[in-house]
């Protein structure tokens, strides 16, 4: 605010004084300065407060990887700490007024760990009502006016809060029937937003809540009289006879007919919440010794979660931490189809699968949302197995033929800008410019139109031109007269970067600068090094590709699209996916649905065996296999079945980095690590144990310092220091004065003296040197002792 009307008093101060008429208001203010805050703090997630400190946190990017990721991202909670603040246990651990509105299992692991954390399925945030129904009622049955009331009679009454305003005082006589017309005209409001009204009573304070506002966390609860749901067939009927269209209107219907209320936490405190219907049934039975009224039910207790914990099939038999994997982590890096309208759109990047599947072995809870696009996998059929070797720990093994085929095939999408900075930059061909020439201006010619943008359907590699671009620069001759020369900017493809062009677009800014964008798209089959993930928090890096006649295949004939280790189970306790592969292969087997919901009662392991068994197949899920090379019969049964498989964005392409030449850093004289530069993989500590280890001395040698930064200095035997190269080319110490001798050699049986070298040459790191270089500047002195070999 200070720096523009700094700006616009200047301004305005200098048109003053010309005697100039006043103009338009944008004459003088800056508003360039004001956009780029507001861009840079919008793009870079950081905005500078009143104290001139930077508040991060405060704004994320919408990461559109599949449809779970995006609306999982836009129902989360985060709580707010400081950088200097270390936060405890009692902040991370889930409360009980968590239950039913936040996921007790989506929350990333590490230090941000119970601070982040997800809305549960049915947790709605309360919109603002209007009070002007709510204080009508309380004035026309007996609210006494808070100017009305005395000190003596302040401790006779409860006190009346209206979304904590205090509006006045009731009797203690007359709050009970006050309660109870409140909830009545929550039950028929006059408007939509007063059901999600909340009335709350504290005795020990003598207070009345009343509740309209925005932004209190809300959930649905059946409502229950007697001991007994108001959802009875006589409603079902009802409902289905109105067929209601609309997701909101069914809902509304239900607050309509009294059969589900929305409860906040300070009124869920005073309810007694059945979990089952069976404890109904038990409050009502003669078994019961004392009477139970119950006020409300659970619609089911799988509802606790969030949508991404809520589709994992059978996720109370598996270990918790790999229910938060798969919730957190692996459900939003699989790849799926984020948007449906991707020919239209541009984004910076985008993958999206080519033939998604719907889970066979799912949920109650997927079923009711009806949303099968929110899947972002396939169905494969998978072996436990030790097989040839090459699934080992977490590797798989993967059927090149099922791949051949299109299983797990994506498209990888990716948008490149350009655009028009000044006056003398415009879109062209590189080719016309003076210091272009070559194969390159030959193949810039064959990709890119005369505007400089490429052909629709051009496949372009490592440094292709992917938008021309020439820059005007205007210098001085000679003859005192200008001469223009064109300098070619284009922007070009880095290393690991191809594809080809899909979508061309050419627009104009508001100031009729041009802006370019060039979409390219590159499918991509899955290859060794990739990595996949079930849905139960176990990933897998495919660790070899076999064509299907090299894999093992069962009596029906079937060969398995993936084979993993069956060591991958007893440390993980991901007892859920065994039961997935068994109910799936049922599934498959029978055509007809069966669900695998959280705390239900009849998913168990006898119903699972019992339909495997109606399949015709063991009811362990156990098959006898023949080995794909020899054709024999394998000696141990293998366990087969159906599982889903996500693909994650972890890649190859995108990971892959070797280099036999290139780039160096310019102070370390080191390999860079930039990817896109040809960059090299750092060799590490551990790889370093493993070579001593298998006694690769000389290996060791050639990773870490001749293929490295290699480097050879001179050092003054006398005061131990290193010396430099004059003009002369001969090393000088420039503490000692001493030159370089030459070494007179004598032979054993001669009585020459030989005279041994004051400066001699070694071999170093470069990095080695400069940090005796930078230790020396800063007064450390670092002395090498050197040795004749």
């Amino acid at each position: 605010r200070g720096h523009v009307q700094n700006t616009m008093r200047k301004r305005l101060q200098k048109h003053l004084s010309k005697n100039q008429e006043l103009s338009s208001i944008d004459k003088y203010v800056e508003d360039k300065v004001i956009t780029r805050g507001f861009r840079n703090s919008f793009s870079s997630g950081n905005w500078m407060g009143h104290d001139l400190m930077k508040n991060s946190g405060i704004v994320f990017d919408l990461k559109r990887s599949n449809p779970i990721s995006t609306l999982c991202q836009l129902r989360e909670l985060r709580q707010y700490v400081p950088p200097t603040v270390k936060v405890g246990e009692d902040a991370r651990h889930p409360t009980f007024s968590q239950w039913g509105r936040v996921c007790p299992i989506d929350t990333p692991d590490g230090e941000a760990c119970g601070l982040v954390k997800n809305m549960a399925l049915t947790g709605i945030v309360s919109s603002a009502g209007t009070e002007a129904p709510v204080i009508d009622f309380l004035e026309s049955n007996g609210m006494i006016p808070l100017e009305s009331v005395t000190s003596d009679t302040l401790g006779m009454v409860m006190k009346v809060f209206v979304n904590g305003r205090w509006l006045g005082v009731v009797k203690h006589t007359h709050f009970e029937p006050i309660i109870k017309g409140l909830r009545a005209l929550r039950k028929r409001p006059p408007t939509a937003e007063l059901y999600q009204m909340e009335v709350v009573i504290i005795r020990p304070k003598f207070e009345i809540q009343v509740s309209t506002d925005s932004g209190r966390v809300l959930r649905p609860l059946l409502v229950v009289r007697h001991n007994k749901m108001n959802l009875n067939q006589d409603s079902v009927t009802q409902y289905i006879s109105e067929k209601r269209g609309l997701p909101h209107e069914r809902f509304t219907w239900f607050l309509q007919k009294h059969v589900i209320e929305l409860l906040g936490v300070e009124e869920e405190e005073k309810a007694l919440i059945a979990l089952h219907g069976a404890d109904l049934e038990k409050a009502n039975g003669l078994q019961s010794r004392k009477t139970v009224e119950f006020s409300h039910a659970e619609i089911h207790p799988s509802l606790i979660l969030g949508l991404s914990a809520s589709v994992i099939p059978f996720p109370h038999r598996n270990q918790s931490s790999r229910n938060l994997f798969q919730a957190h982590k692996h459900s939003k890096q699989a790849i799926g189809v984020y948007v449906t309208n991707l020919a239209c759109r541009a984004d910076t990047s985008g993958q999206h699968l080519f033939y998604p599947q719907v889970q066979l072995v799912k949920t109650n809870i997927v079923n009711c949302l009806q949303k099968d696009e929110i899947f972002s996998g396939q169905n494969a059929i998978v072996a436990i197995a030790c097989y040839t070797g090459y699934n080992q720990e977490d590797s798989i093994i993967m059927d090149q033929s099922a791949l051949d085929r299109g299983m797990f095939r994506t498209q990888h999408y990716r948008t490149f800008k350009s655009e028009e900075r000044s006056d003398h930059e415009t879109f062209g061909k590189p080719s016309a410019a003076d210091d272009s020439g070559g194969p390159r201006a030959m193949r810039s010619d064959q990709i890119l139109e005369d505007d400089g943008l490429p052909y629709i359907g051009c496949n372009l590699g490592m440094n292709d031109v992917i938008v021309g671009k020439i820059v005007t620069h205007s210098q001085k001759n000679t003859q005192s007269a200008d001469s223009a020369r064109l300098v070619d900017t284009s922007t070009r493809l880095k290393a690991h970067e191809k594809g080809r062009v899909e979508q061309v677009i050419l627009v104009q800014d508001e100031e009729g600068k041009k802006i370019a964008k060039v979409k390219l798209r590159e499918t991509r089959i899955p290859q060794v090094g990739d990595k996949f993930s079930r849905m139960h928090g176990q990933k897998g890096i495919v660790g070899m590709v076999f064509t299907q006649e090299d894999l093992p295949f069962t009596n029906e004939g079937i060969v398995p699209d993936i084979i993993i280790n069956p060591h991958a189970f007893p440390s993980r306790q991901t007892l859920g996916q065994m039961c997935e592969s068994a109910l799936g292969k049922a599934i498959a087997k029978r055509g007809e649905q069966l669900f695998a919901t959280p705390f239900n009662p009849a998913s168990t392991v006898e119903s699972i065996t019992e339909a495997l068994h109606e399949s015709g197949y063991n009811g362990w899920g156990m098959e006898t296999m023949y080995n794909g090379y020899t054709g024999k019969a394998m000696v141990a049964k293998i366990f087969i079945g159906s599982t889903f498989y996500q693909r994650l964005t972890h890649m190859v392409e995108d990971k892959i980095k070797y280099r036999s030449r290139g780039h160096v850093h310019p102070l370390t004289r080191q390999p860079v690590s930039d990817r896109k530069r040809h960059g090299g993989v750092k060799f590490g500590e551990m790889e370093r144990d493993c070579l001593i280890a298998h006694g690769a001395a000389a290996t060791l040698q050639e990773r870490t310092f001749h293929l490295s930064d290699y480097h050879e200095i001179h050092i003054c035997r006398s005061c131990k220091q290193m010396a430099h190269m004059g003009i002369d080319r001969i090393p000088t110490c420039r503490f000692c004065k001493e030159k370089n001798k030459k070494v007179v050699k004598g032979k054993k049986t001669d009585k020459t003296e030989t005279k041994v070298e004051e400066i001699v040459k070694v071999e170093i790191p470069y990095a080695c040197k400069l940090l005796i270089q930078e230790l020396q500047s800063m007064g450390i002195s670092v002395g090498l002792d050197t040795e004749v070999m």
